[in-house]
């Protein structure tokens, strides 16, 4: 039995349904006027026919609740037909998507959201909480989440109280919400209405709906009877799970938690398998683990069966500890070994092969000095290597345990240190080609460098550095209307934090230094509407432009005020030499993202 308060989507299904009844109908009362028999036979038949097609397939009394969107069809199922004092009853929410679309596990991974479900059921009785199938990962550019594409059943028992059942109908009420995305992501909602008889009433359960619950079960993790362990080292995740009888090699493996946090869903992980267990380094994610709490999650191994991936999971809890001894790791003489070749190596490198020469005719002029000399030396110069390695590792350790998130090589990232590097090169290139030495000639050297730096210094600042600067502000509609007012353009990023679209098209082409150029020197306002919370204001505004979900781009134009259109239909979009810029800088810079990556919309 379905409850009359539905998705907006599930109105066309019935409308449709009610056009075709009045067509029948209309039909009939046509195929009463023709005055040939054959075209009676002929037109009555036909009619008989869409009767048939369209009347609705009666379904058990404990059946289907079903409520149907534009993306998915969900239905909540009962696996018992009646209920009886003391039974575990179990009911199924199963979603049935079409091509290219996914709903999420419990923890969805780099964005998106878990589907939810609110009960109201009779007095007494109690629900657990969702079994979860083994998902699978649904990547998108850089970033990877986790769900269920095609067909997936959630199941969850519901305890009844050993008490007598209250007399009259027994209804069960799901008020159930999902996100359901391909590119775009939607956020969908549906009531689901079930009324199950009493034991003294049986009733036969249906042989479709016992293989839906018996399929749904066998998707259910595994438990892991082995022991399981973590370590975090740095900012990687050491992982060690025995699992018995586990004699084939996978074709993959990957761990993702239960919650989110504690992994990098997107990050690349590294496995290998020896006779005692599995091994895995897995990227930590924002929240890593704290102090000896345990892990929960989930390792699964994938497998090819005649071209088909096949996936099996096993639910672990790993506790805090060192991870089983991995096989293959380098002893001290290896691992010496290797810093040799690799030192050796190194010295055919561009940047090193010309100095080989210097310090080859240093040792001929140090051939007749004195051996002590020679051994200070040597000292020295390994003392300075290693006290200048010293103190930037002491540098490092310090800015991190002030709370900066850094590490080896982020001093690259800072224009002031690139661009004296950038001068320490120069310098060097003019000394090793005799323009000046070290010594005497060093004064002039300085005041070379003087004239060559008194432009950056004396120069003054681009005119729309400050606009530059300018960060991603709040949108709110009088924001806009301030600032295409005041004469600016105005950009509107409808996001949220579990779009994964969104996410992508900002770190592929929003959040680059291109695009900031690019809004700073036309003086485009950047405005950002999160729609995580599902603000209504913002639900509104997605309305008035015919979108039911993020991600939404508009570019308001200071001139009318109003986001601007294309000529072809009356959907908002980049414009000119603005949308042919961004377009032509992200095809060129980030096509390589994914193979079947697509640009962002502009609407």
């Amino acid at each position: 039995m379905l409850s009359t308060d539905q998705p907006v989507e599930s109105y066309g299904h019935h409308h449709g349904v009610r056009k075709v009844a009045r067509f029948i109908l209309a039909g009939a009362i046509g195929c009463s006027k023709p005055k040939q028999k054959t075209h009676k036979k002929l037109c009555l038949t036909a009619l008989l026919v869409l009767l048939f097609l369209f009347t609705p397939v009666s379904t058990p009394a404990y059946g289907a609740a079903v409520v149907s969107t534009e993306h998915v069809t969900v239905t909540l199922l009962s696996e018992q037909p009646q209920a009886a004092p003391g039974q575990t009853l179990w009911l199924g929410l199963r979603f049935e998507l079409i091509p290219h679309w996914h709903v999420y596990w419990r923890n969805p991974g780099a964005s998106g959201t878990a589907p939810v479900i609110r009960w109201t059921l009779p007095g007494g009785w109690t629900a657990g909480g969702i079994h979860w199938p083994v998902p699978k990962r649904i990547r998108f550019g850089p970033l990877t989440n986790y769900g269920y594409e095609d067909t997936v059943t959630l199941l969850v028992p519901v305890q009844v109280p050993a008490s007598p059942l209250p007399t009259g109908p027994l209804t069960i009420i799901a008020d159930a919400g999902w996100l359901v995305c391909r590119e775009a992501c939607i956020p969908e909602a549906g009531r689901f209405t079930l009324e199950l008889n009493h034991a003294n009433a049986p009733l036969a359960a249906t042989d479709e709906t016992r293989e839906i619950f018996t399929a749904a079960r066998a998707q259910w993790p595994e438990a892991v009877n082995g022991a399981g362990h973590y370590r975090l080292d740095g900012d990687i995740l050491k992982i060690s799970v025995e699992i018995p009888g586990m004699t084939t090699r996978p074709a993959d493996i990957w761990f993702a938690a239960h919650q989110w946090g504690p992994v990098d869903a997107s990050g690349v992980q590294s496995w290998q398998q020896t006779t005692a267990a599995f091994h895995l380094s897995v990227p930590a994610g924002d929240v890593p683990p704290a102090g000896d709490a345990p892990l929960e999650g989930l390792l699964v191994v994938e497998s090819l069966d005649n071209d088909s991936t096949v996936r099996r999971g096993y639910a672990v809890q790993l506790v805090a500890g060192p991870p089983v001894a991995e096989s293959g790791t380098l002893g001290w003489i290896t691992a010496l070994g290797f810093a040799f070749l690799g030192g050796l190596i190194l010295n055919i490198m561009p940047c090193v092969l010309p100095v080989l020469g210097i310090k080859v005719l240093g040792f001929v002029r140090e051939a007749g000095a004195n051996r002590g000399r020679l051994a200070l030396h040597g000292l020295m110069y390994g003392a300075g290597i290693l006290v200048s390695f010293a103190l930037l590792a002491a540098v490092l350790l310090m800015l991190r345990a002030s709370g900066a998130a850094l590490g080896w090589g982020f001093q690259l990232q800072s224009p002031v240190l690139v661009t004296l590097l950038a001068y320490l090169l120069l310098l060097t290139g003019l000394n090793l080609s005799g323009v000046f030495t070290v010594g005497s000639g060093l004064m002039g050297a300085g005041q070379s460098l003087v004239l060559i730096l008194s432009p950056l210094a004396t120069s003054d600042p681009p005119e729309n550095s400050r606009a530059s600067q300018d960060g991603p502000q709040s949108w709110s509609s009088q924001k806009v209307q301030q600032l295409t007012a005041a004469g600016r353009p105005v950009f509107v990023n409808f996001t949220a934090a579990w779009c994964i679209t969104c996410k992508v098209n900002e770190q592929a082409a929003l959040a680059t230094e291109h695009t900031r150029q690019l809004f700073a020197s036309r003086s485009v306002a950047y405005l950002v509407a999160d729609w995580t919370r599902r603000d209504p204001a913002i639900t509104r505004q997605l309305e008035r432009y015919g979108r039911s979900g993020v991600p939404l781009y508009l570019l308001y134009s200071p001139a009318t005020g109003q986001p601007a259109r294309s000529r072809r239909d009356d959907r908002p979009r980049l414009r000119g030499q603005d949308h042919a810029a961004y377009v032509h800088h992200r095809r060129s810079r980030h096509a390589g993202l994914h193979g079947r990556y697509r640009q962002p919309h502009h609407r």
